[in-house]
């Protein structure tokens, strides 16, 4: 009887599925996971069933949650089986021992890219529970196969693989300093869209590639557009640079490219030269407006909360915003993120223009505003004070939000711009103090705006 792998429906599980179908063709089965009661009793009758959970966002670690007190109401895995194996992006965020300590009823965990060990696992299963796997998730042997049903309208992600990006020189950037370079040329991206589109009939592709530069972009739609198809392309991870405007004419000539992530980080010069981002000021809007004659919809990254931010720097940042984004202007959509530390961000931001000072370890449960039903387990952030050049005196990252709170309020209410508080690490305290007497109409429409679990 075959192996039968539960997945949740992520693009993780698509590319897992698609890896063992290629690799070992008719040796497992696949099958998306139900939570429902008569669901879980059947897996658990199941020997040859195995869950395979990847953690890909906040959404991922509720449906885990779910999942556990599911399985712990009926009593499964007393038994040993299903096992549970768990993998996904988002467990660089947290403590692996930490997670096993809370749901013992895990049977691995894979750190980094989960093809090879997640195999290795179902071949020769070892002795070690938390495996780390430094191999490459894309290889020039690897293809996406429908192992696992995917809607038609649904985007399929693509990338070149490697962990780095084509500027490197960040000092908040996680990508910073890791020096691996694409797996696949850009020919070979070309090839595998084209391969896709034609095999298997899928349109929408979200190509998530941090090198991706202007000249690059330009030459994928060269490529697909001597193949004589007409998909249609999100763009993730671009930079604001100057070379970016022309853009406009291939973008509009080929018509595939729907929306473009452009990082902006924070509109204030002094910042970006403070953290190293490569980007100017004055080629922001030329850049967004060369992408709108393209007929691209725009998406802006703000990142907030950075040390040795001023309020000048966030009220350069919110004016920009007000005039640049809504329908007919350079911007859809702007998505607000407040900083966050890790160990290794930890050691590069002290310097004497950005001092930092650790503190504790923030807990999963802080995702969902302090909910003790939830997961009591460690991250791999740290809360930290930063030193304020202004006052001349160490602040909290509350007292630093709180601080800022007017022109935070105003850049929250702009429509379209968009941010989870959950990811904040804010306690529901310094929310309730920040919204005041509007705090209950705010949390009540804010959460209901955060997309469910499944």
């Amino acid at each position: 009887m075959s192996i039968e792998l539960i997945f949740n429906s992520t693009f993780g599980a698509f590319v897992l599925s698609s890896y063992l179908e290629v690799h070992q063709s008719g040796e497992f089965t696949f099958r998306p996971l139900h939570l429902g009661e008569e669901s879980l009793q059947k897996d658990a009758a199941n020997p040859n069933a195995i869950y395979c959970i990847s953690i890909g966002s906040i959404g991922d670690l509720r449906l885990l949650e779910h999942l556990m007190y599911g399985l712990r109401k009926e009593n499964i895995c007393l038994n040993g089986y299903p096992k549970i194996i768990i993998g996904g992006p988002a467990l660089v965020a947290i403590n692996s021992r930490d997670l096993l300590k809370e749901y013992p009823e895990i049977s691995y965990i894979i750190k980094g890219y989960a093809e090879e060990s997640l195999l290795g696992i179902l071949k020769h299963p070892p002795q070690q529970r938390i495996l780390e796997s430094t191999q490459a998730g894309v290889k020039r042997e690897d293809c996406l196969v429908p192992a696992l049903q995917w809607h038609p309208l649904r985007p399929v992600p693509i990338s070149r693989g490697g962990n780095t990006c084509d500027w490197g020189r960040c000092r908040f950037c996680h990508h910073t300093g890791k020096g691996t370079k694409p797996v696949l040329s850009l020919t070979e991206l070309c090839e595998r869209i084209v391969s896709y589109y034609q095999s298997y009939g899928w349109r929408y592709f979200y190509i998530y590639d941090n090198y991706l530069k202007p000249d690059e972009l330009i030459e994928i739609l060269k490529q697909l557009d001597a193949a004589k198809i007409r998909p249609t392309l999100d763009i993730f991870g671009m930079r604001v640079v100057k070379d970016a405007v022309k853009l406009a004419k291939p973008l509009k000539r080929t018509n595939m490219v729907r929306s473009i992530g452009w990082g902006i980080e924070m509109y204030s010069q002094r910042m970006l030269n403070l953290y190293r981002k490569g980007i100017r000021i004055e080629d922001v809007l030329p850049v967004l407006e060369a992408a709108k004659e393209g007929g691209v919809k725009s998406t802006g990254y703000i990142l907030t909360g950075l040390p040795g931010t001023m309020s000048e720097d966030y009220w350069q940042t919110y004016e920009f915003c007000c005039d640049h984004i809504g329908k007919d202007k350079v911007l859809a959509e702007i998505i607000v993120n407040w900083f966050l530390v890790n160990s290794n961000l930890k050691r590069r931001l002290k310097t004497p223009e950005i001092r930092i000072r650790p503190k504790k370890v923030y807990k999963v449960n802080r995702y969902f505003g302090n909910d003790n039903e939830l997961m009591n387990v460690k991250t791999n952030f740290y809360d930290f004070d930063s030193w304020d050049h202004f006052s001349q005196k160490w602040q909290s990252r509350e007292e630093s939000f709180l601080l800022n709170e007017e022109v935070l309020r105003r850049l929250f209410r702009i429509k379209g711009v968009l941010y989870d508080h959950r990811a904040f690490f804010l306690e529901p305290s310094v929310w309730q103090k920040f919204w005041g007497n509007e705090y209950a109409q705010w949390i009540k429409g804010h959460v209901a705006a955060i997309p469910p679990v499944n």
